[in-house]
């Protein structure tokens, strides 16, 4: 599948459906999950191999960039690419997205600078809320069967997951640029488009406030906090949070900060 170029990839408006994105009727589903499958692996294999010179020293062409060594370092440090990015930036995640996620925080300047944001997600994430920015980008979230944590810039820079590098601290994070690795960071990202479909009307998408107040179950926040924090009274926050443990059938704050968080 050729790579759609920065006249074609588009901005916020754009009919995504008629970029040949929507699946076609009667597609196997098992042959999405083959083909999507084998890039899958393609990419893995290449990731891993230059990852592990960069470990070690060895790096031979490109730039492998340790991005940190938990999600936490890799949001901060991902945080000035937003103002390089030129066109778009396409993500692609196993799960419903964390709702502290940089691809979700800063939408809404690039979308402003007019950046061409897309996401694909599993199909595990219909089972809770999706932290997307806000209904107007549904039609820039698709579903299909998604292996990696992924996020392809400028169809030039790619972001992915690497070993975990010390206890407790999760998978760390790369910034890469080998030509192998984009080449096939592209291939993938375009026929997983390609093989997705939209969200269905009953997904529930978080609104901005719905997301604000997620990420405060997760850092721990009290309601009080979360409040000052969206200067908006704790009597609305409260209700937010009895919405989002109701949406992903949680007893108690804790358990409904762990299923947001959880990919």
């Amino acid at each position: 599948m050729e790579p759609q170029g920065a006249d074609t990839a588009g901005t916020a408006g754009t009919d995504l459906a008629g970029s040949g994105a929507a699946p076609t009727p009667g597609r196997d589903a098992a042959g999405d999950w083959a083909a999507i499958t084998e890039l899958t692996g393609e990419l893995s294999s290449r990731t891993a191999r230059v990852i592990g010179q960069a470990l070690t020293g060895r790096t031979e062409t490109g730039v492998a960039r340790l991005l940190g060594e938990d999600s936490t370092a890799v949001r901060q440090n991902l945080a000035p690419l937003e103002a390089l990015t030129r066109r778009s930036a396409w993500k692609l995640s196993p799960g419903s997205a964390d709702p502290r996620s940089l691809a979700v925080d800063l939408n809404k300047h690039s979308r402003a600078r007019g950046i061409d944001l897309r996401q694909v997600l599993d199909l595990v994430a219909l089972g809770r809320p999706i932290a997307a920015t806000d209904q107007a980008s549904r039609d820039r979230v698709r579903l299909a069967p998604v292996h990696v944590q992924m996020m392809l810039v400028d169809e030039r820079l790619v972001v992915v997951e690497g070993p975990v590098l010390r206890p407790y601290a999760g998978a760390s994070g790369w910034l890469l640029d080998e030509p192998g690795i984009t080449a096939a960071a592209c291939a993938l990202w375009h026929e997983t488009w390609a093989r997705s479909a939209p969200l269905p009307a009953e997904a529930l998408v978080m609104t901005d406030r719905q997301r604000a107040v997620a990420c405060g179950l997760i850092d721990g926040e009290t309601d009080a906090a979360i409040a000052r924090r969206l200067r908006v009274s704790t009597r609305t926050v409260a209700a937010e949070v009895r919405f989002l443990m109701n949406a992903v059938g949680a007893s108690s704050r804790y358990q409904a900060a762990m299923r947001l968080h959880q990919p």
